[in-house]
């Protein structure tokens, strides 16, 4: 077992009592601030003028903000190490207890800044019948910031919470839209899946050689979704400069057989490849069939973010015909803002931080650093700018209903582009 899996493991343990709270406005620690080194240029979403209604900083003197994170301290349990058995550290108590010890780290550094804040730490598991239990405490009604929970019947019940409270509400993992009604203190922190489409379209539509943009995909619901996310995207879009997309569906049935996805391809020029799929079986046939064209053909092919965690798929299949993803978190681990959070971060804890901790870190930096500077006043500053922390770049958006064009809620609408190397995930500019 890991050091950072004992050291959360124990931490989930001591959790188990209750709620922790976590309040002052000075710390040991000086743990240095990302600067806002990059921005991003125009968002991939076809942005529709919006008018919500300003609001004067509403300034205190301090805050209040609550964590919802699943913990899971009653199933987690250390009785012999040595033992196979002898512990039990389910996955998303790791998870909880890793974003906390990252969200610590931020809060150090803000309390450095001035801000003065109590930290409600709930454990609320994935029950919904122990959120609605939490969700009882008056301390949570007067809160300013509630991040969590986590899993979607919880963020739908937090939403609910969030609306008749009017409390915002931050989901840091999620990205899907949850809640049952239009929220406006509803942030998604992490962008939507139509939103990393839109990115790869608008990405390719810069492109300036001569190339033919190809889109293949299966005839299944969960790939059906996101190619029409393409079609509805490339419908609205007026720009002269856009690349036609050709839908190439897969079936054994048609005239592009699996086996013959060359048949699709063209001989001239370069061919965009965009396979929205997130099935790695598909994936890795598609794959295979195009590394055996790369001699007869200029390809580039673009795919989802969950390709990351894919296994089945060698590298190097991968890195042969140039494949693009994109995500909502990127990290040079080798420059000196990381490297000096993670020494600060293993001096503290004493085990390396993991995504998770970063996570944690960078999105209660980015909101604290709004309450020092505008207090709740959220709508005002995501207006204002967009922020990079660590490894998250943090463009808040309002999204609208297709139908009336009203209010949804908020959605971070920052994606990185990365392409595949033979060592590493490269970040292009965009």
């Amino acid at each position: 077992m890991s050091g950072s899996k004992i050291l959360a493991l124990a931490f989930c343990c001591w959790l188990s009592s209750c709620t922790t709270t976590k309040t002052g406005t000075g710390s040991k620690e000086n743990i240095p601030l990302p600067q806002n080194k990059e921005g991003i240029s125009k968002q991939a979403t076809k942005e529709v003028p919006v008018t919500i209604p300003d609001k004067k900083p509403y300034k205190k003197t301090s805050y209040t903000i609550a964590m919802l994170l699943p913990f899971g301290s009653s199933k987690a349990y250390i009785s012999n190490l040595d033992e196979p058995g002898g512990y039990n550290f389910p996955e998303e108590s790791q998870l909880a207890a890793e974003y906390y010890q990252g969200a610590l780290m931020a809060l150090d550094s803000l309390q450095q800044l001035g801000l003065n804040v109590k930290l409600l730490v709930h454990d609320v598991g994935l029950d919904t019948i122990q959120l609605k239990k939490n969700l009882m405490a008056p301390d949570l009604i007067s809160a300013d910031l509630i991040i969590g929970p986590v899993g979607n019947s919880n963020l739908k019940i937090a939403c609910d919470f969030s609306l008749s409270h009017k409390i915002w509400l931050v989901s840091p993992f999620s990205v899907m839209v949850n809640g049952h009604s239009p929220n406006p203190n509803y942030v998604l922190a992490n962008a939507t899946l139509r939103s990393h489409c839109e990115k790869i379209y608008d990405y390719i539509s810069r492109k300036n050689y001569n190339s033919k943009v190809y889109l293949i995909y299966k005839k299944r619901p969960a790939d059906l979704e996101l190619v029409n996310y393409f079609k509805e995207y490339q419908s609205s879009d007026q720009s002269p400069n856009n690349h036609a997309i050709q839908f190439v569906e897969l079936t054994d049935s048609s005239k592009i057989k699996f086996n013959q996805v060359k048949d699709a391809l063209s001989d001239s020029g370069r061919n965009i490849i965009i396979v929205p799929s997130n099935d790695e079986i598909f994936v890795r046939f598609v794959l295979r069939q195009l590394n055996g064209l790369t001699d007869a053909f200029l390809m580039e092919v673009y795919g989802m973010p969950t390709w990351v965690n894919f296994d089945l798929i060698p590298r190097e299949q991968f890195v042969n015909v140039s494949t693009h993803i994109t995500q909502n978190f990127w990290i040079d681990k080798s420059g000196a803002a990381a490297e000096k959070f993670k020494n600060a971060y293993v001096e503290k804890f004493k085990v390396n931080p993991t995504d998770y901790a970063v996570k944690g870190y960078d999105q209660l930096l980015y909101f604290g650093n709004i309450l020092i500077k505008q207090g709740i006043d959220f709508e005002t500053a995501f207006k204002q700018s967009e922020t990079t922390e660590l490894a998250e770049r943090f463009s808040l958006q309002p999204v609208l209903s297709n139908s009336d064009q009203s209010f949804l809620y908020y959605e971070n609408k920052s994606v990185f582009m990365l392409q595949y190397e033979t060592d590493k995930l490269r970040k292009l500019t965009y």
